[in-house]
């Protein structure tokens, strides 16, 4: 570049695309007006939906697009329009002018679904004489589709819009098939019978209806040598015997009228240029999701909008970003309006954008969106890989170390603070971890491998670490610089999530979904953990809980709780299923004694040392994917230490008890005892708490009878005494 920046008589350099490259380029011949410098519509239209770097070639008059993507197809040329349309990924070179559109981004985008709609668009099916690829799931094979090649989109966008059928049919899309036909059978054989019209693709038609909300496991079900998908389908393509002209309606891809002008840069909307002013917010919506598919879903059990920002699909908290895009489709209206020049038809457009540009228009629109079956997605088809972890600069399997560029189509929601290089050390942090664990190499592996775990939302070991030591001993620093690092990823969450005695709301539930490392800092000194609560959030059942202004729904745990405190919380009880989970990790160095504090030091840890952060991370998740955990013997011995100082009934029995088969107790006497020994357990729990230890039955001789007994202890002589004074003084 700097040899053809010295030479003016250099046109670029020559890239060439290759199969071990992630690059695809878009050749856009003949594509800007040679008098007006102007881009032409349709090449508008294709630059604006590939969204990525792009630039004049040599030539001046046509336009050159790098994407990261693979062609969709073997066609790589095709007339359209009045120019060119060539796409290649390998076996070509492209000459590079760095003659860049300011309007274009200056990177390269990933945009593989992109192509794949401007491919549709520019080349119909993949081949002549074939038309598309047969379902994965068996469904039917390609048939002739006549002389229409259309896109799966440009199918379902003429289905909407047909004026005879497209409110029915776009009801039906979207599931709402009782107000129709007395069954959904009836709405399958109707949708199908529409696209039959539109294409007589068999295997188009089955991958366009896997797309709508009629879609089930019906439509896969054998019926003798054919699945019930593929019968109606037949049965559609064998009475449907019209078609779909072009040619006698509007085109699908209208070309503008020549006057109105349309500069490079220009914002997209993909409106049809064959605009009515008497349109309605239900067709706005149709054309708004038209403009915006690629980019926005929909979560219905959230009522939220999700929004693409090249990195993964971010939450629309408060509908900001989707508003915007509605009032871009208006701003289009408006600039359409200004280059109509008869004054008659231009006051209609005017009344028109008029009523558009109203602030209830815009939200009716976007309201009326929400129905649109090609953006509505389910919550749990989200973040289904639990093992991706989404990073600044691509995403990680974790599973496969396999890095790549984001993916629309893992349909990820969450992000990492920090981008991924396998090469980046971390010294300051790794002196840190020898700093706070000392020369206990085993808990600083366990600590490693326990952090790495987390970075996963892999849910299969059960526990629940607490990181305990009074202050200034690096738990605090530990923890802020790990949830600053995972971003999205993890959370701080307020003591009462698993200690005390309030009911936390459900938005609070809510906000653990999709989380990996979720730290609970400082509890109160006395608090007690929540055992039913712990075993709830940590167990393997689906969680229930709702936002605000949201109905319930339901996510799978990725989440693994981490405590840090000075104080440990009170277990009252015994049961095994708590103390499983309990690993007690002693924090014992007073930093204040070997070092000098630094304000924020987590902050400087990320931000110098991020990316060699994530390794270390990475390397423990590796050692437990191997190895399993191995618990060091100080994490061993502190868990008995406080396992054995939490068990209150454990110490009755020591103080007041004696053991042995053939001793009898009243449980009565025992629970008197008891209380008077300082116990604060109610009577039921306490006789709980006593059976799992002892047999408990009623006699029907003796001293005892018709009362219920313990075997197997009984007071110590010291305790009857003592409670036989307290009887006296009473």
């Amino acid at each position: 570049m700097q040899a053809c920046e010295r030479d003016a008589s250099l046109a670029g350099i020559g890239f060439v695309f290759s199969a071990d490259d992630p690059y695809c380029g878009v050749d856009l011949d003949d594509s800007i007006d040679e008098a007006t410098r102007e881009l032409k519509p349709w090449a508008q239209q294709i630059v604006d939906r590939l969204d990525s770097y792009t630039e004049i070639s040599p030539s001046g008059l046509g336009l050159k697009v790098f994407i990261k993507a693979s062609k969709p197809g073997s066609r790589c040329r095709k007339a359209y329009h009045d120019g060119e349309v060539e796409i290649y990924d390998r076996d070509r070179f492209f000459t590079v002018t760095g003659n860049h559109i300011a309007s274009a981004p200056g990177e390269v985008n990933v945009r593989q679904e992109s192509l794949d709609a401007v491919y549709a668009q520019v080349f119909g099916n993949d081949e002549p004489g074939t038309n598309g690829t047969p379902s994965a799931s068996g469904g039917p094979q390609p048939s002739d589709s006549g002389p229409v090649c259309l896109s799966d989109d440009q199918i379902i966008h003429l289905a909407f819009r047909r004026r005879s059928s497209g409110t029915k049919f776009q009801a039906l899309w979207n599931g709402d098939w009782n107000l129709h036909f007395n069954s959904a059978s009836e709405a399958d054989s109707s949708v199908v019978f529409t696209l039959a019209y539109f294409t007589k693709d068999a295997a188009q038609i089955d991958r366009i209806f896997r797309r709508s909300q009629l879609m089930r496991e019906k439509w896969d079900q054998k019926h003798g040598n054919e699945t019930y998908g593929q019968r109606t389908i037949a049965n559609a393509l064998k009475k449907v015997t019209k078609q779909y002209d072009p040619t006698k309606k509007r085109s699908v891809d209208p070309k503008p009228p020549s006057h109105i002008p349309r500069k490079i840069g220009f914002p997209n909307t993909d409106i049809d240029w064959d605009f009515r002013s008497d349109q309605t917010e239900n067709a706005m919506a149709v054309e708004f999701i038209d403009g915006n598919q690629t980019i926005l879903r929909y979560v219905p059990s959230w009522k939220k909008w999700l929004a693409w920002d090249s990195k993964r699909w971010k939450i629309d908290i408060d509908q900001s970003r989707t508003t915007r895009l509605a009032r871009r489709l208006v701003r289009n209206y408006w600039d359409r309006m200004r280059a109509i020049q008869n004054e008659d038809q231009q006051e209609k457009w005017a009344e028109f954008c008029r009523r558009a540009n109203r602030k209830t228009t815009i939200e009716n629109v976007v309201s009326l969106a929400r129905c649109d079956g090609r953006t509505t997605i389910d919550h749990e088809l989200l973040n289904q890989n639990s093992y991706f972890l989404n990073l600044q600069n691509g995403t990680l399997d974790l599973s496969t170390s396999e890095f790549r560029d984001h993916r629309q189509t893992d349909s990820i929601t969450q992000i990492a603070n920090v981008a991924y290089d396998p090469k980046a050390s971390c010294p300051k942090w790794r002196a840190f971890i020898d700093l706070i664990f000392g020369s206990d190499e085993e808990a600083k592996r366990y600590i490693q491998a326990l952090l790495g775990y987390s970075c996963s939302g892999d849910v299969g070991e059960h526990i629940l670490p607490i990181c305990y030591g009074s202050g200034a001993n690096g738990k605090s620093t530990l923890w802020n610089a790990i949830v600053e690092l995972l971003g999205d990823y993890a959370m701080l969450a307020p003591s009462k999530l698993l200690l005390g005695t309030t009911n936390e709301h459900d938005t609070i539930i809510a906000s653990l979904y999709q989380r990996r490392l979720v730290a609970i800092s400082e509890p109160d000194e006395g608090s007690k953990l929540r055992e039913a609560r712990v075993k709830e959030l940590t167990g393997d059942e689906q969680i229930t809980a709702r936002r605000m202004r949201e109905d319930y729904w339901s996510f799978r745990r990725t989440h693994k709780f981490w405590l840090s405190t000075n104080h440990l919380p009170q277990i009252n009880g015994t049961d095994e299923g708590i103390w499983r989970r309990i690993k007690l990790i002693p924090f014992r160095v007073d930093l204040r004694q070997v070092t000098k504090p630094i304000p924020d030091y987590h902050k400087l840890l990320v931000s110098e040392e991020g990316p060699g952060i994530l390794n270390w991370l990475l390397e423990g998740f590796k050692d437990w994917r191997k190895n399993g955990f191995t618990e060091p013997q100080s994490v061993i011995s502190e868990t008995a230490t406080y396992r054995g100082s939490a068990d209150e009934l454990g110490r009755f029995i020591a103080d007041c008890c004696e053991v042995s088969p053939e001793l009898v107790v009243a449980s009565s006497e025992l629970f008197d005892a008891y209380r008077n020994w300082g116990g604060q357990q109610s009577q039921t729990r306490f006789s709980i708490a006593m059976q799992s230890r002892f047999n408990c039955e009623t006699r029907t001789f003796g001293r005892h009878r018709n009362k219920r007994v313990f075997e197997g202890c009984a007071l110590s002589k010291v305790e009857a005494e003592f409670d036989e004074k307290q009887d006296e003084k009473e």
